[in-house]
């Protein structure tokens, strides 16, 4: 009885200093800002109390437009869809302005074409030095002007690569982030489920044996309070 009565005091202990914080910022007592400031009052999550603690020393309170801010990027449980909708959208709209600029090469080396063949009938047609200083000069500016797409083309392509690059590297965090604890860096249940079932498909797969063991701890929660993890919180300094 006594450690759910522990848990009991230690949960309303949280409970209280999160709404002392919102009354005495005079912020709505609204599930948000609840949630907001009980994580920040465990200490469970250390960039959002180093957020927190910032945007507080810097204006002396949070804006609901901060509140809003600091949910969405550290508590929010679709975040993760949603930095995952942001890549996809990023690499479409990369996709299509590289499209549009390879539409554009197409278009401009039809005409580099069409110019090509008027040339070749204006050669033949031509009496005069003049005259055919002229085609010459034409056929020149539209080599120069096919070179110069070309050019433009082939930057835009390199700046394009670099750029999905980068987002497979984001794509790449949001997936680690999304497969670990925040707080231990530990893989989390997600990480155990998928990495169980890749390990019973290559057994399938290979027709091969396969084995799970188990563990459990007892008391865990005497050891994991007698060895706390490093983190801060309203009730205990930073470790």
């Amino acid at each position: 009885m006594s450690e759910p009565a522990g848990e009991h005091e230690r949960t309303m202990a949280f409970a209280e200093i999160a709404f002392g914080q919102i009354k005495a910022l005079h912020q709505p007592a609204t599930p948000r800002n609840y949630e907001v400031w009980y994580t920040y009052a465990t200490g469970y999550n250390p960039s959002l109390n180093q957020t927190i603690n910032e945007t507080l020393a810097k204006n002396g309170t949070l804006t609901d437009a901060d509140l809003d801010q600091v949910y969405s990027t550290y508590i929010s449980p679709t975040r993760f869809t949603d930095k995952i909708d942001d890549v996809g959208t990023r690499v479409m709209d990369e996709i299509n302005q590289v499209m549009a600029m390879m539409d554009a090469a197409v278009g401009s080396a039809s005409t580099y074409t069409e110019n090509l063949t008027s040339v070749t009938d204006k050669l033949g047609a031509s009496k005069d030095r003049e005259s055919l200083r002229a085609i010459v000069e034409s056929l020149v500016a539209s080599a120069n002007e096919m070179k110069q797409n070309n050019h433009a083309l082939e930057e835009r392509l390199n700046a394009s690569k670099a750029e999905i690059n980068q987002l497979q590297e984001n794509l790449e965090v949001v997936r680690t982030e999304s497969l670990t604890d925040p707080l231990t860096s530990l893989a989390n249940r997600k990480h155990f489920d998928e990495s169980l079932a890749q390990a019973i498909a290559e057994a399938t797969e290979r027709s091969e044996p396969l084995s799970l063991v188990m563990t459990d701890i007892d008391h865990f929660k005497n050891f994991n309070d007698t060895w706390p993890a490093t983190r801060c919180s309203a009730l205990s300094p930073c470790r």
